[in-house]
């Protein structure tokens, strides 16, 4: 999973060393966008009986980076953006997990749909924030379903 950490690792130095209004970059949201692609592609060719640790690490880390997102962009883009990568982030963890109840092949469709709405959930992001995207005003930070404070 090489490719995955190539394209985890700028997006985390990104986020921690930048200053807060460098965080509202659209290719952060492009970036994160297709490591949700690669990761489909990687579990997609899985025998769907178990995930192997590196992947399981891989998706993680994309689940940490999803909630970075959230948490950086919450008051800035409209709260459904927010609501959806949270909920992504919480969807790939658990299913990428032993916590899951689900069978193999429910959890792999699961993680499946998590991460192909990434893609679009991605782009969306980064539509907004290039002012694209609909309302980019000021936004009220909301609570979501998926929020695990």
């Amino acid at each position: 999973m090489d490719l995955i950490k190539s394209l985890l690792l700028p997006v985390f130095y990104t986020l921690v060393i930048l200053p807060p209004q460098g965080m509202a970059d659209p290719e952060l949201a492009r970036a994160w966008s297709a490591e949700g692609r690669a990761l489909k592609t990687a579990v997609g060719s899985l025998d769907q009986r178990q995930i192997p640790v590196e992947l399981v690490d891989d998706l993680v880390a994309f689940s940490d980076i999803s909630d970075l997102l959230a948490d950086s962009h919450e008051g800035q883009v409209p709260q459904d953006l927010v609501c959806i990568l949270r909920g992504i982030s919480e969807d790939v963890r658990l299913q990428s997990s032993d916590e899951s109840t689900l069978p193999p092949s429910g959890r792999y469709k699961r993680l499946t749909a998590a991460l192909k709405d990434a893609s679009m959930v991605g782009e969306a992001l980064a539509l907004t924030l290039e002012g694209h995207g609909g309302d980019t005003g000021d936004h009220e930070a909301g609570t979501c379903p998926a929020r695990l404070d």
